[in-house]
């Protein structure tokens, strides 16, 4: 019993031990952290693919009201037109550009992170290559294709990967979204 309190109070703390974090909650918060920065860079590409094709729809209603310009169909939709009965459609065309709005806003925040990534001082660039190879381009590359582009070691690559995606999480949820949040509270 005694040999145990010994072994307690011989113990470091982390306290006072520059880079070391104590055990507990933020190890659990890290990790969810890294988790919501994978899934959300896991859907990236199909989320723009999905943009994609709602703005082209969006042009093509847009030309369907006799306008070739998306910024016409907005001013057009801003009148009132409820004599010619078209509340119902002016209604569902409103949502769907807000929706791609709110969409386009969110690729830009990634793309924002992206670009503060790349700028890390410590392989900042090789971090910025394996998130856009993995996650972002349009076409899916291979993990192996991938480190032979960079030529890294299967090994360097995975933990470079790692490493990447929790600087993007921290760049993300710790640097760009915050201050966004609270834009967006006081808006409301």
């Amino acid at each position: 019993m005694q040999k145990d309190i010994k072994l307690q109070d011989q113990q470091p703390s982390s306290k006072g031990l520059k880079g070391v974090r104590p055990l507990g909650g933020t190890k659990k918060l890290e990790t969810q952290q890294f988790h919501k920065t994978k899934l959300l860079l896991s859907i990236y590409r199909t989320v723009v693919w999905r943009i994609e094709t709602a703005i082209y729809e969006v042009q093509e209603t847009a030309q369907e009201y006799g306008s070739d310009r998306i910024s016409e169909l907005v001013d057009f939709l801003s009148l009132e037109l409820d004599e010619y009965d078209l509340t119902k459609d002016k209604k569902a065309i409103e949502d769907r550009l807000m929706c791609i709005a709110e969409t386009k806003q969110m690729i830009e925040i990634v793309d924002k992170a992206l670009k503060h990534l790349k700028t890390h001082p410590k392989h900042g660039q090789v971090y910025h290559d394996i998130i856009t190879y993995c996650y972002i381009d349009k076409d899916v590359i291979c993990d192996d294709a991938i480190m032979r582009k960079l030529n890294l070691t299967q090994s360097t690559y995975y933990r470079y990967k790692k490493q990447a995606t929790e600087l993007m999480g921290i760049a993300l949820w710790g640097y760009i979204i915050p201050p966004l949040k609270e834009y967006w509270d006081k808006l409301q």
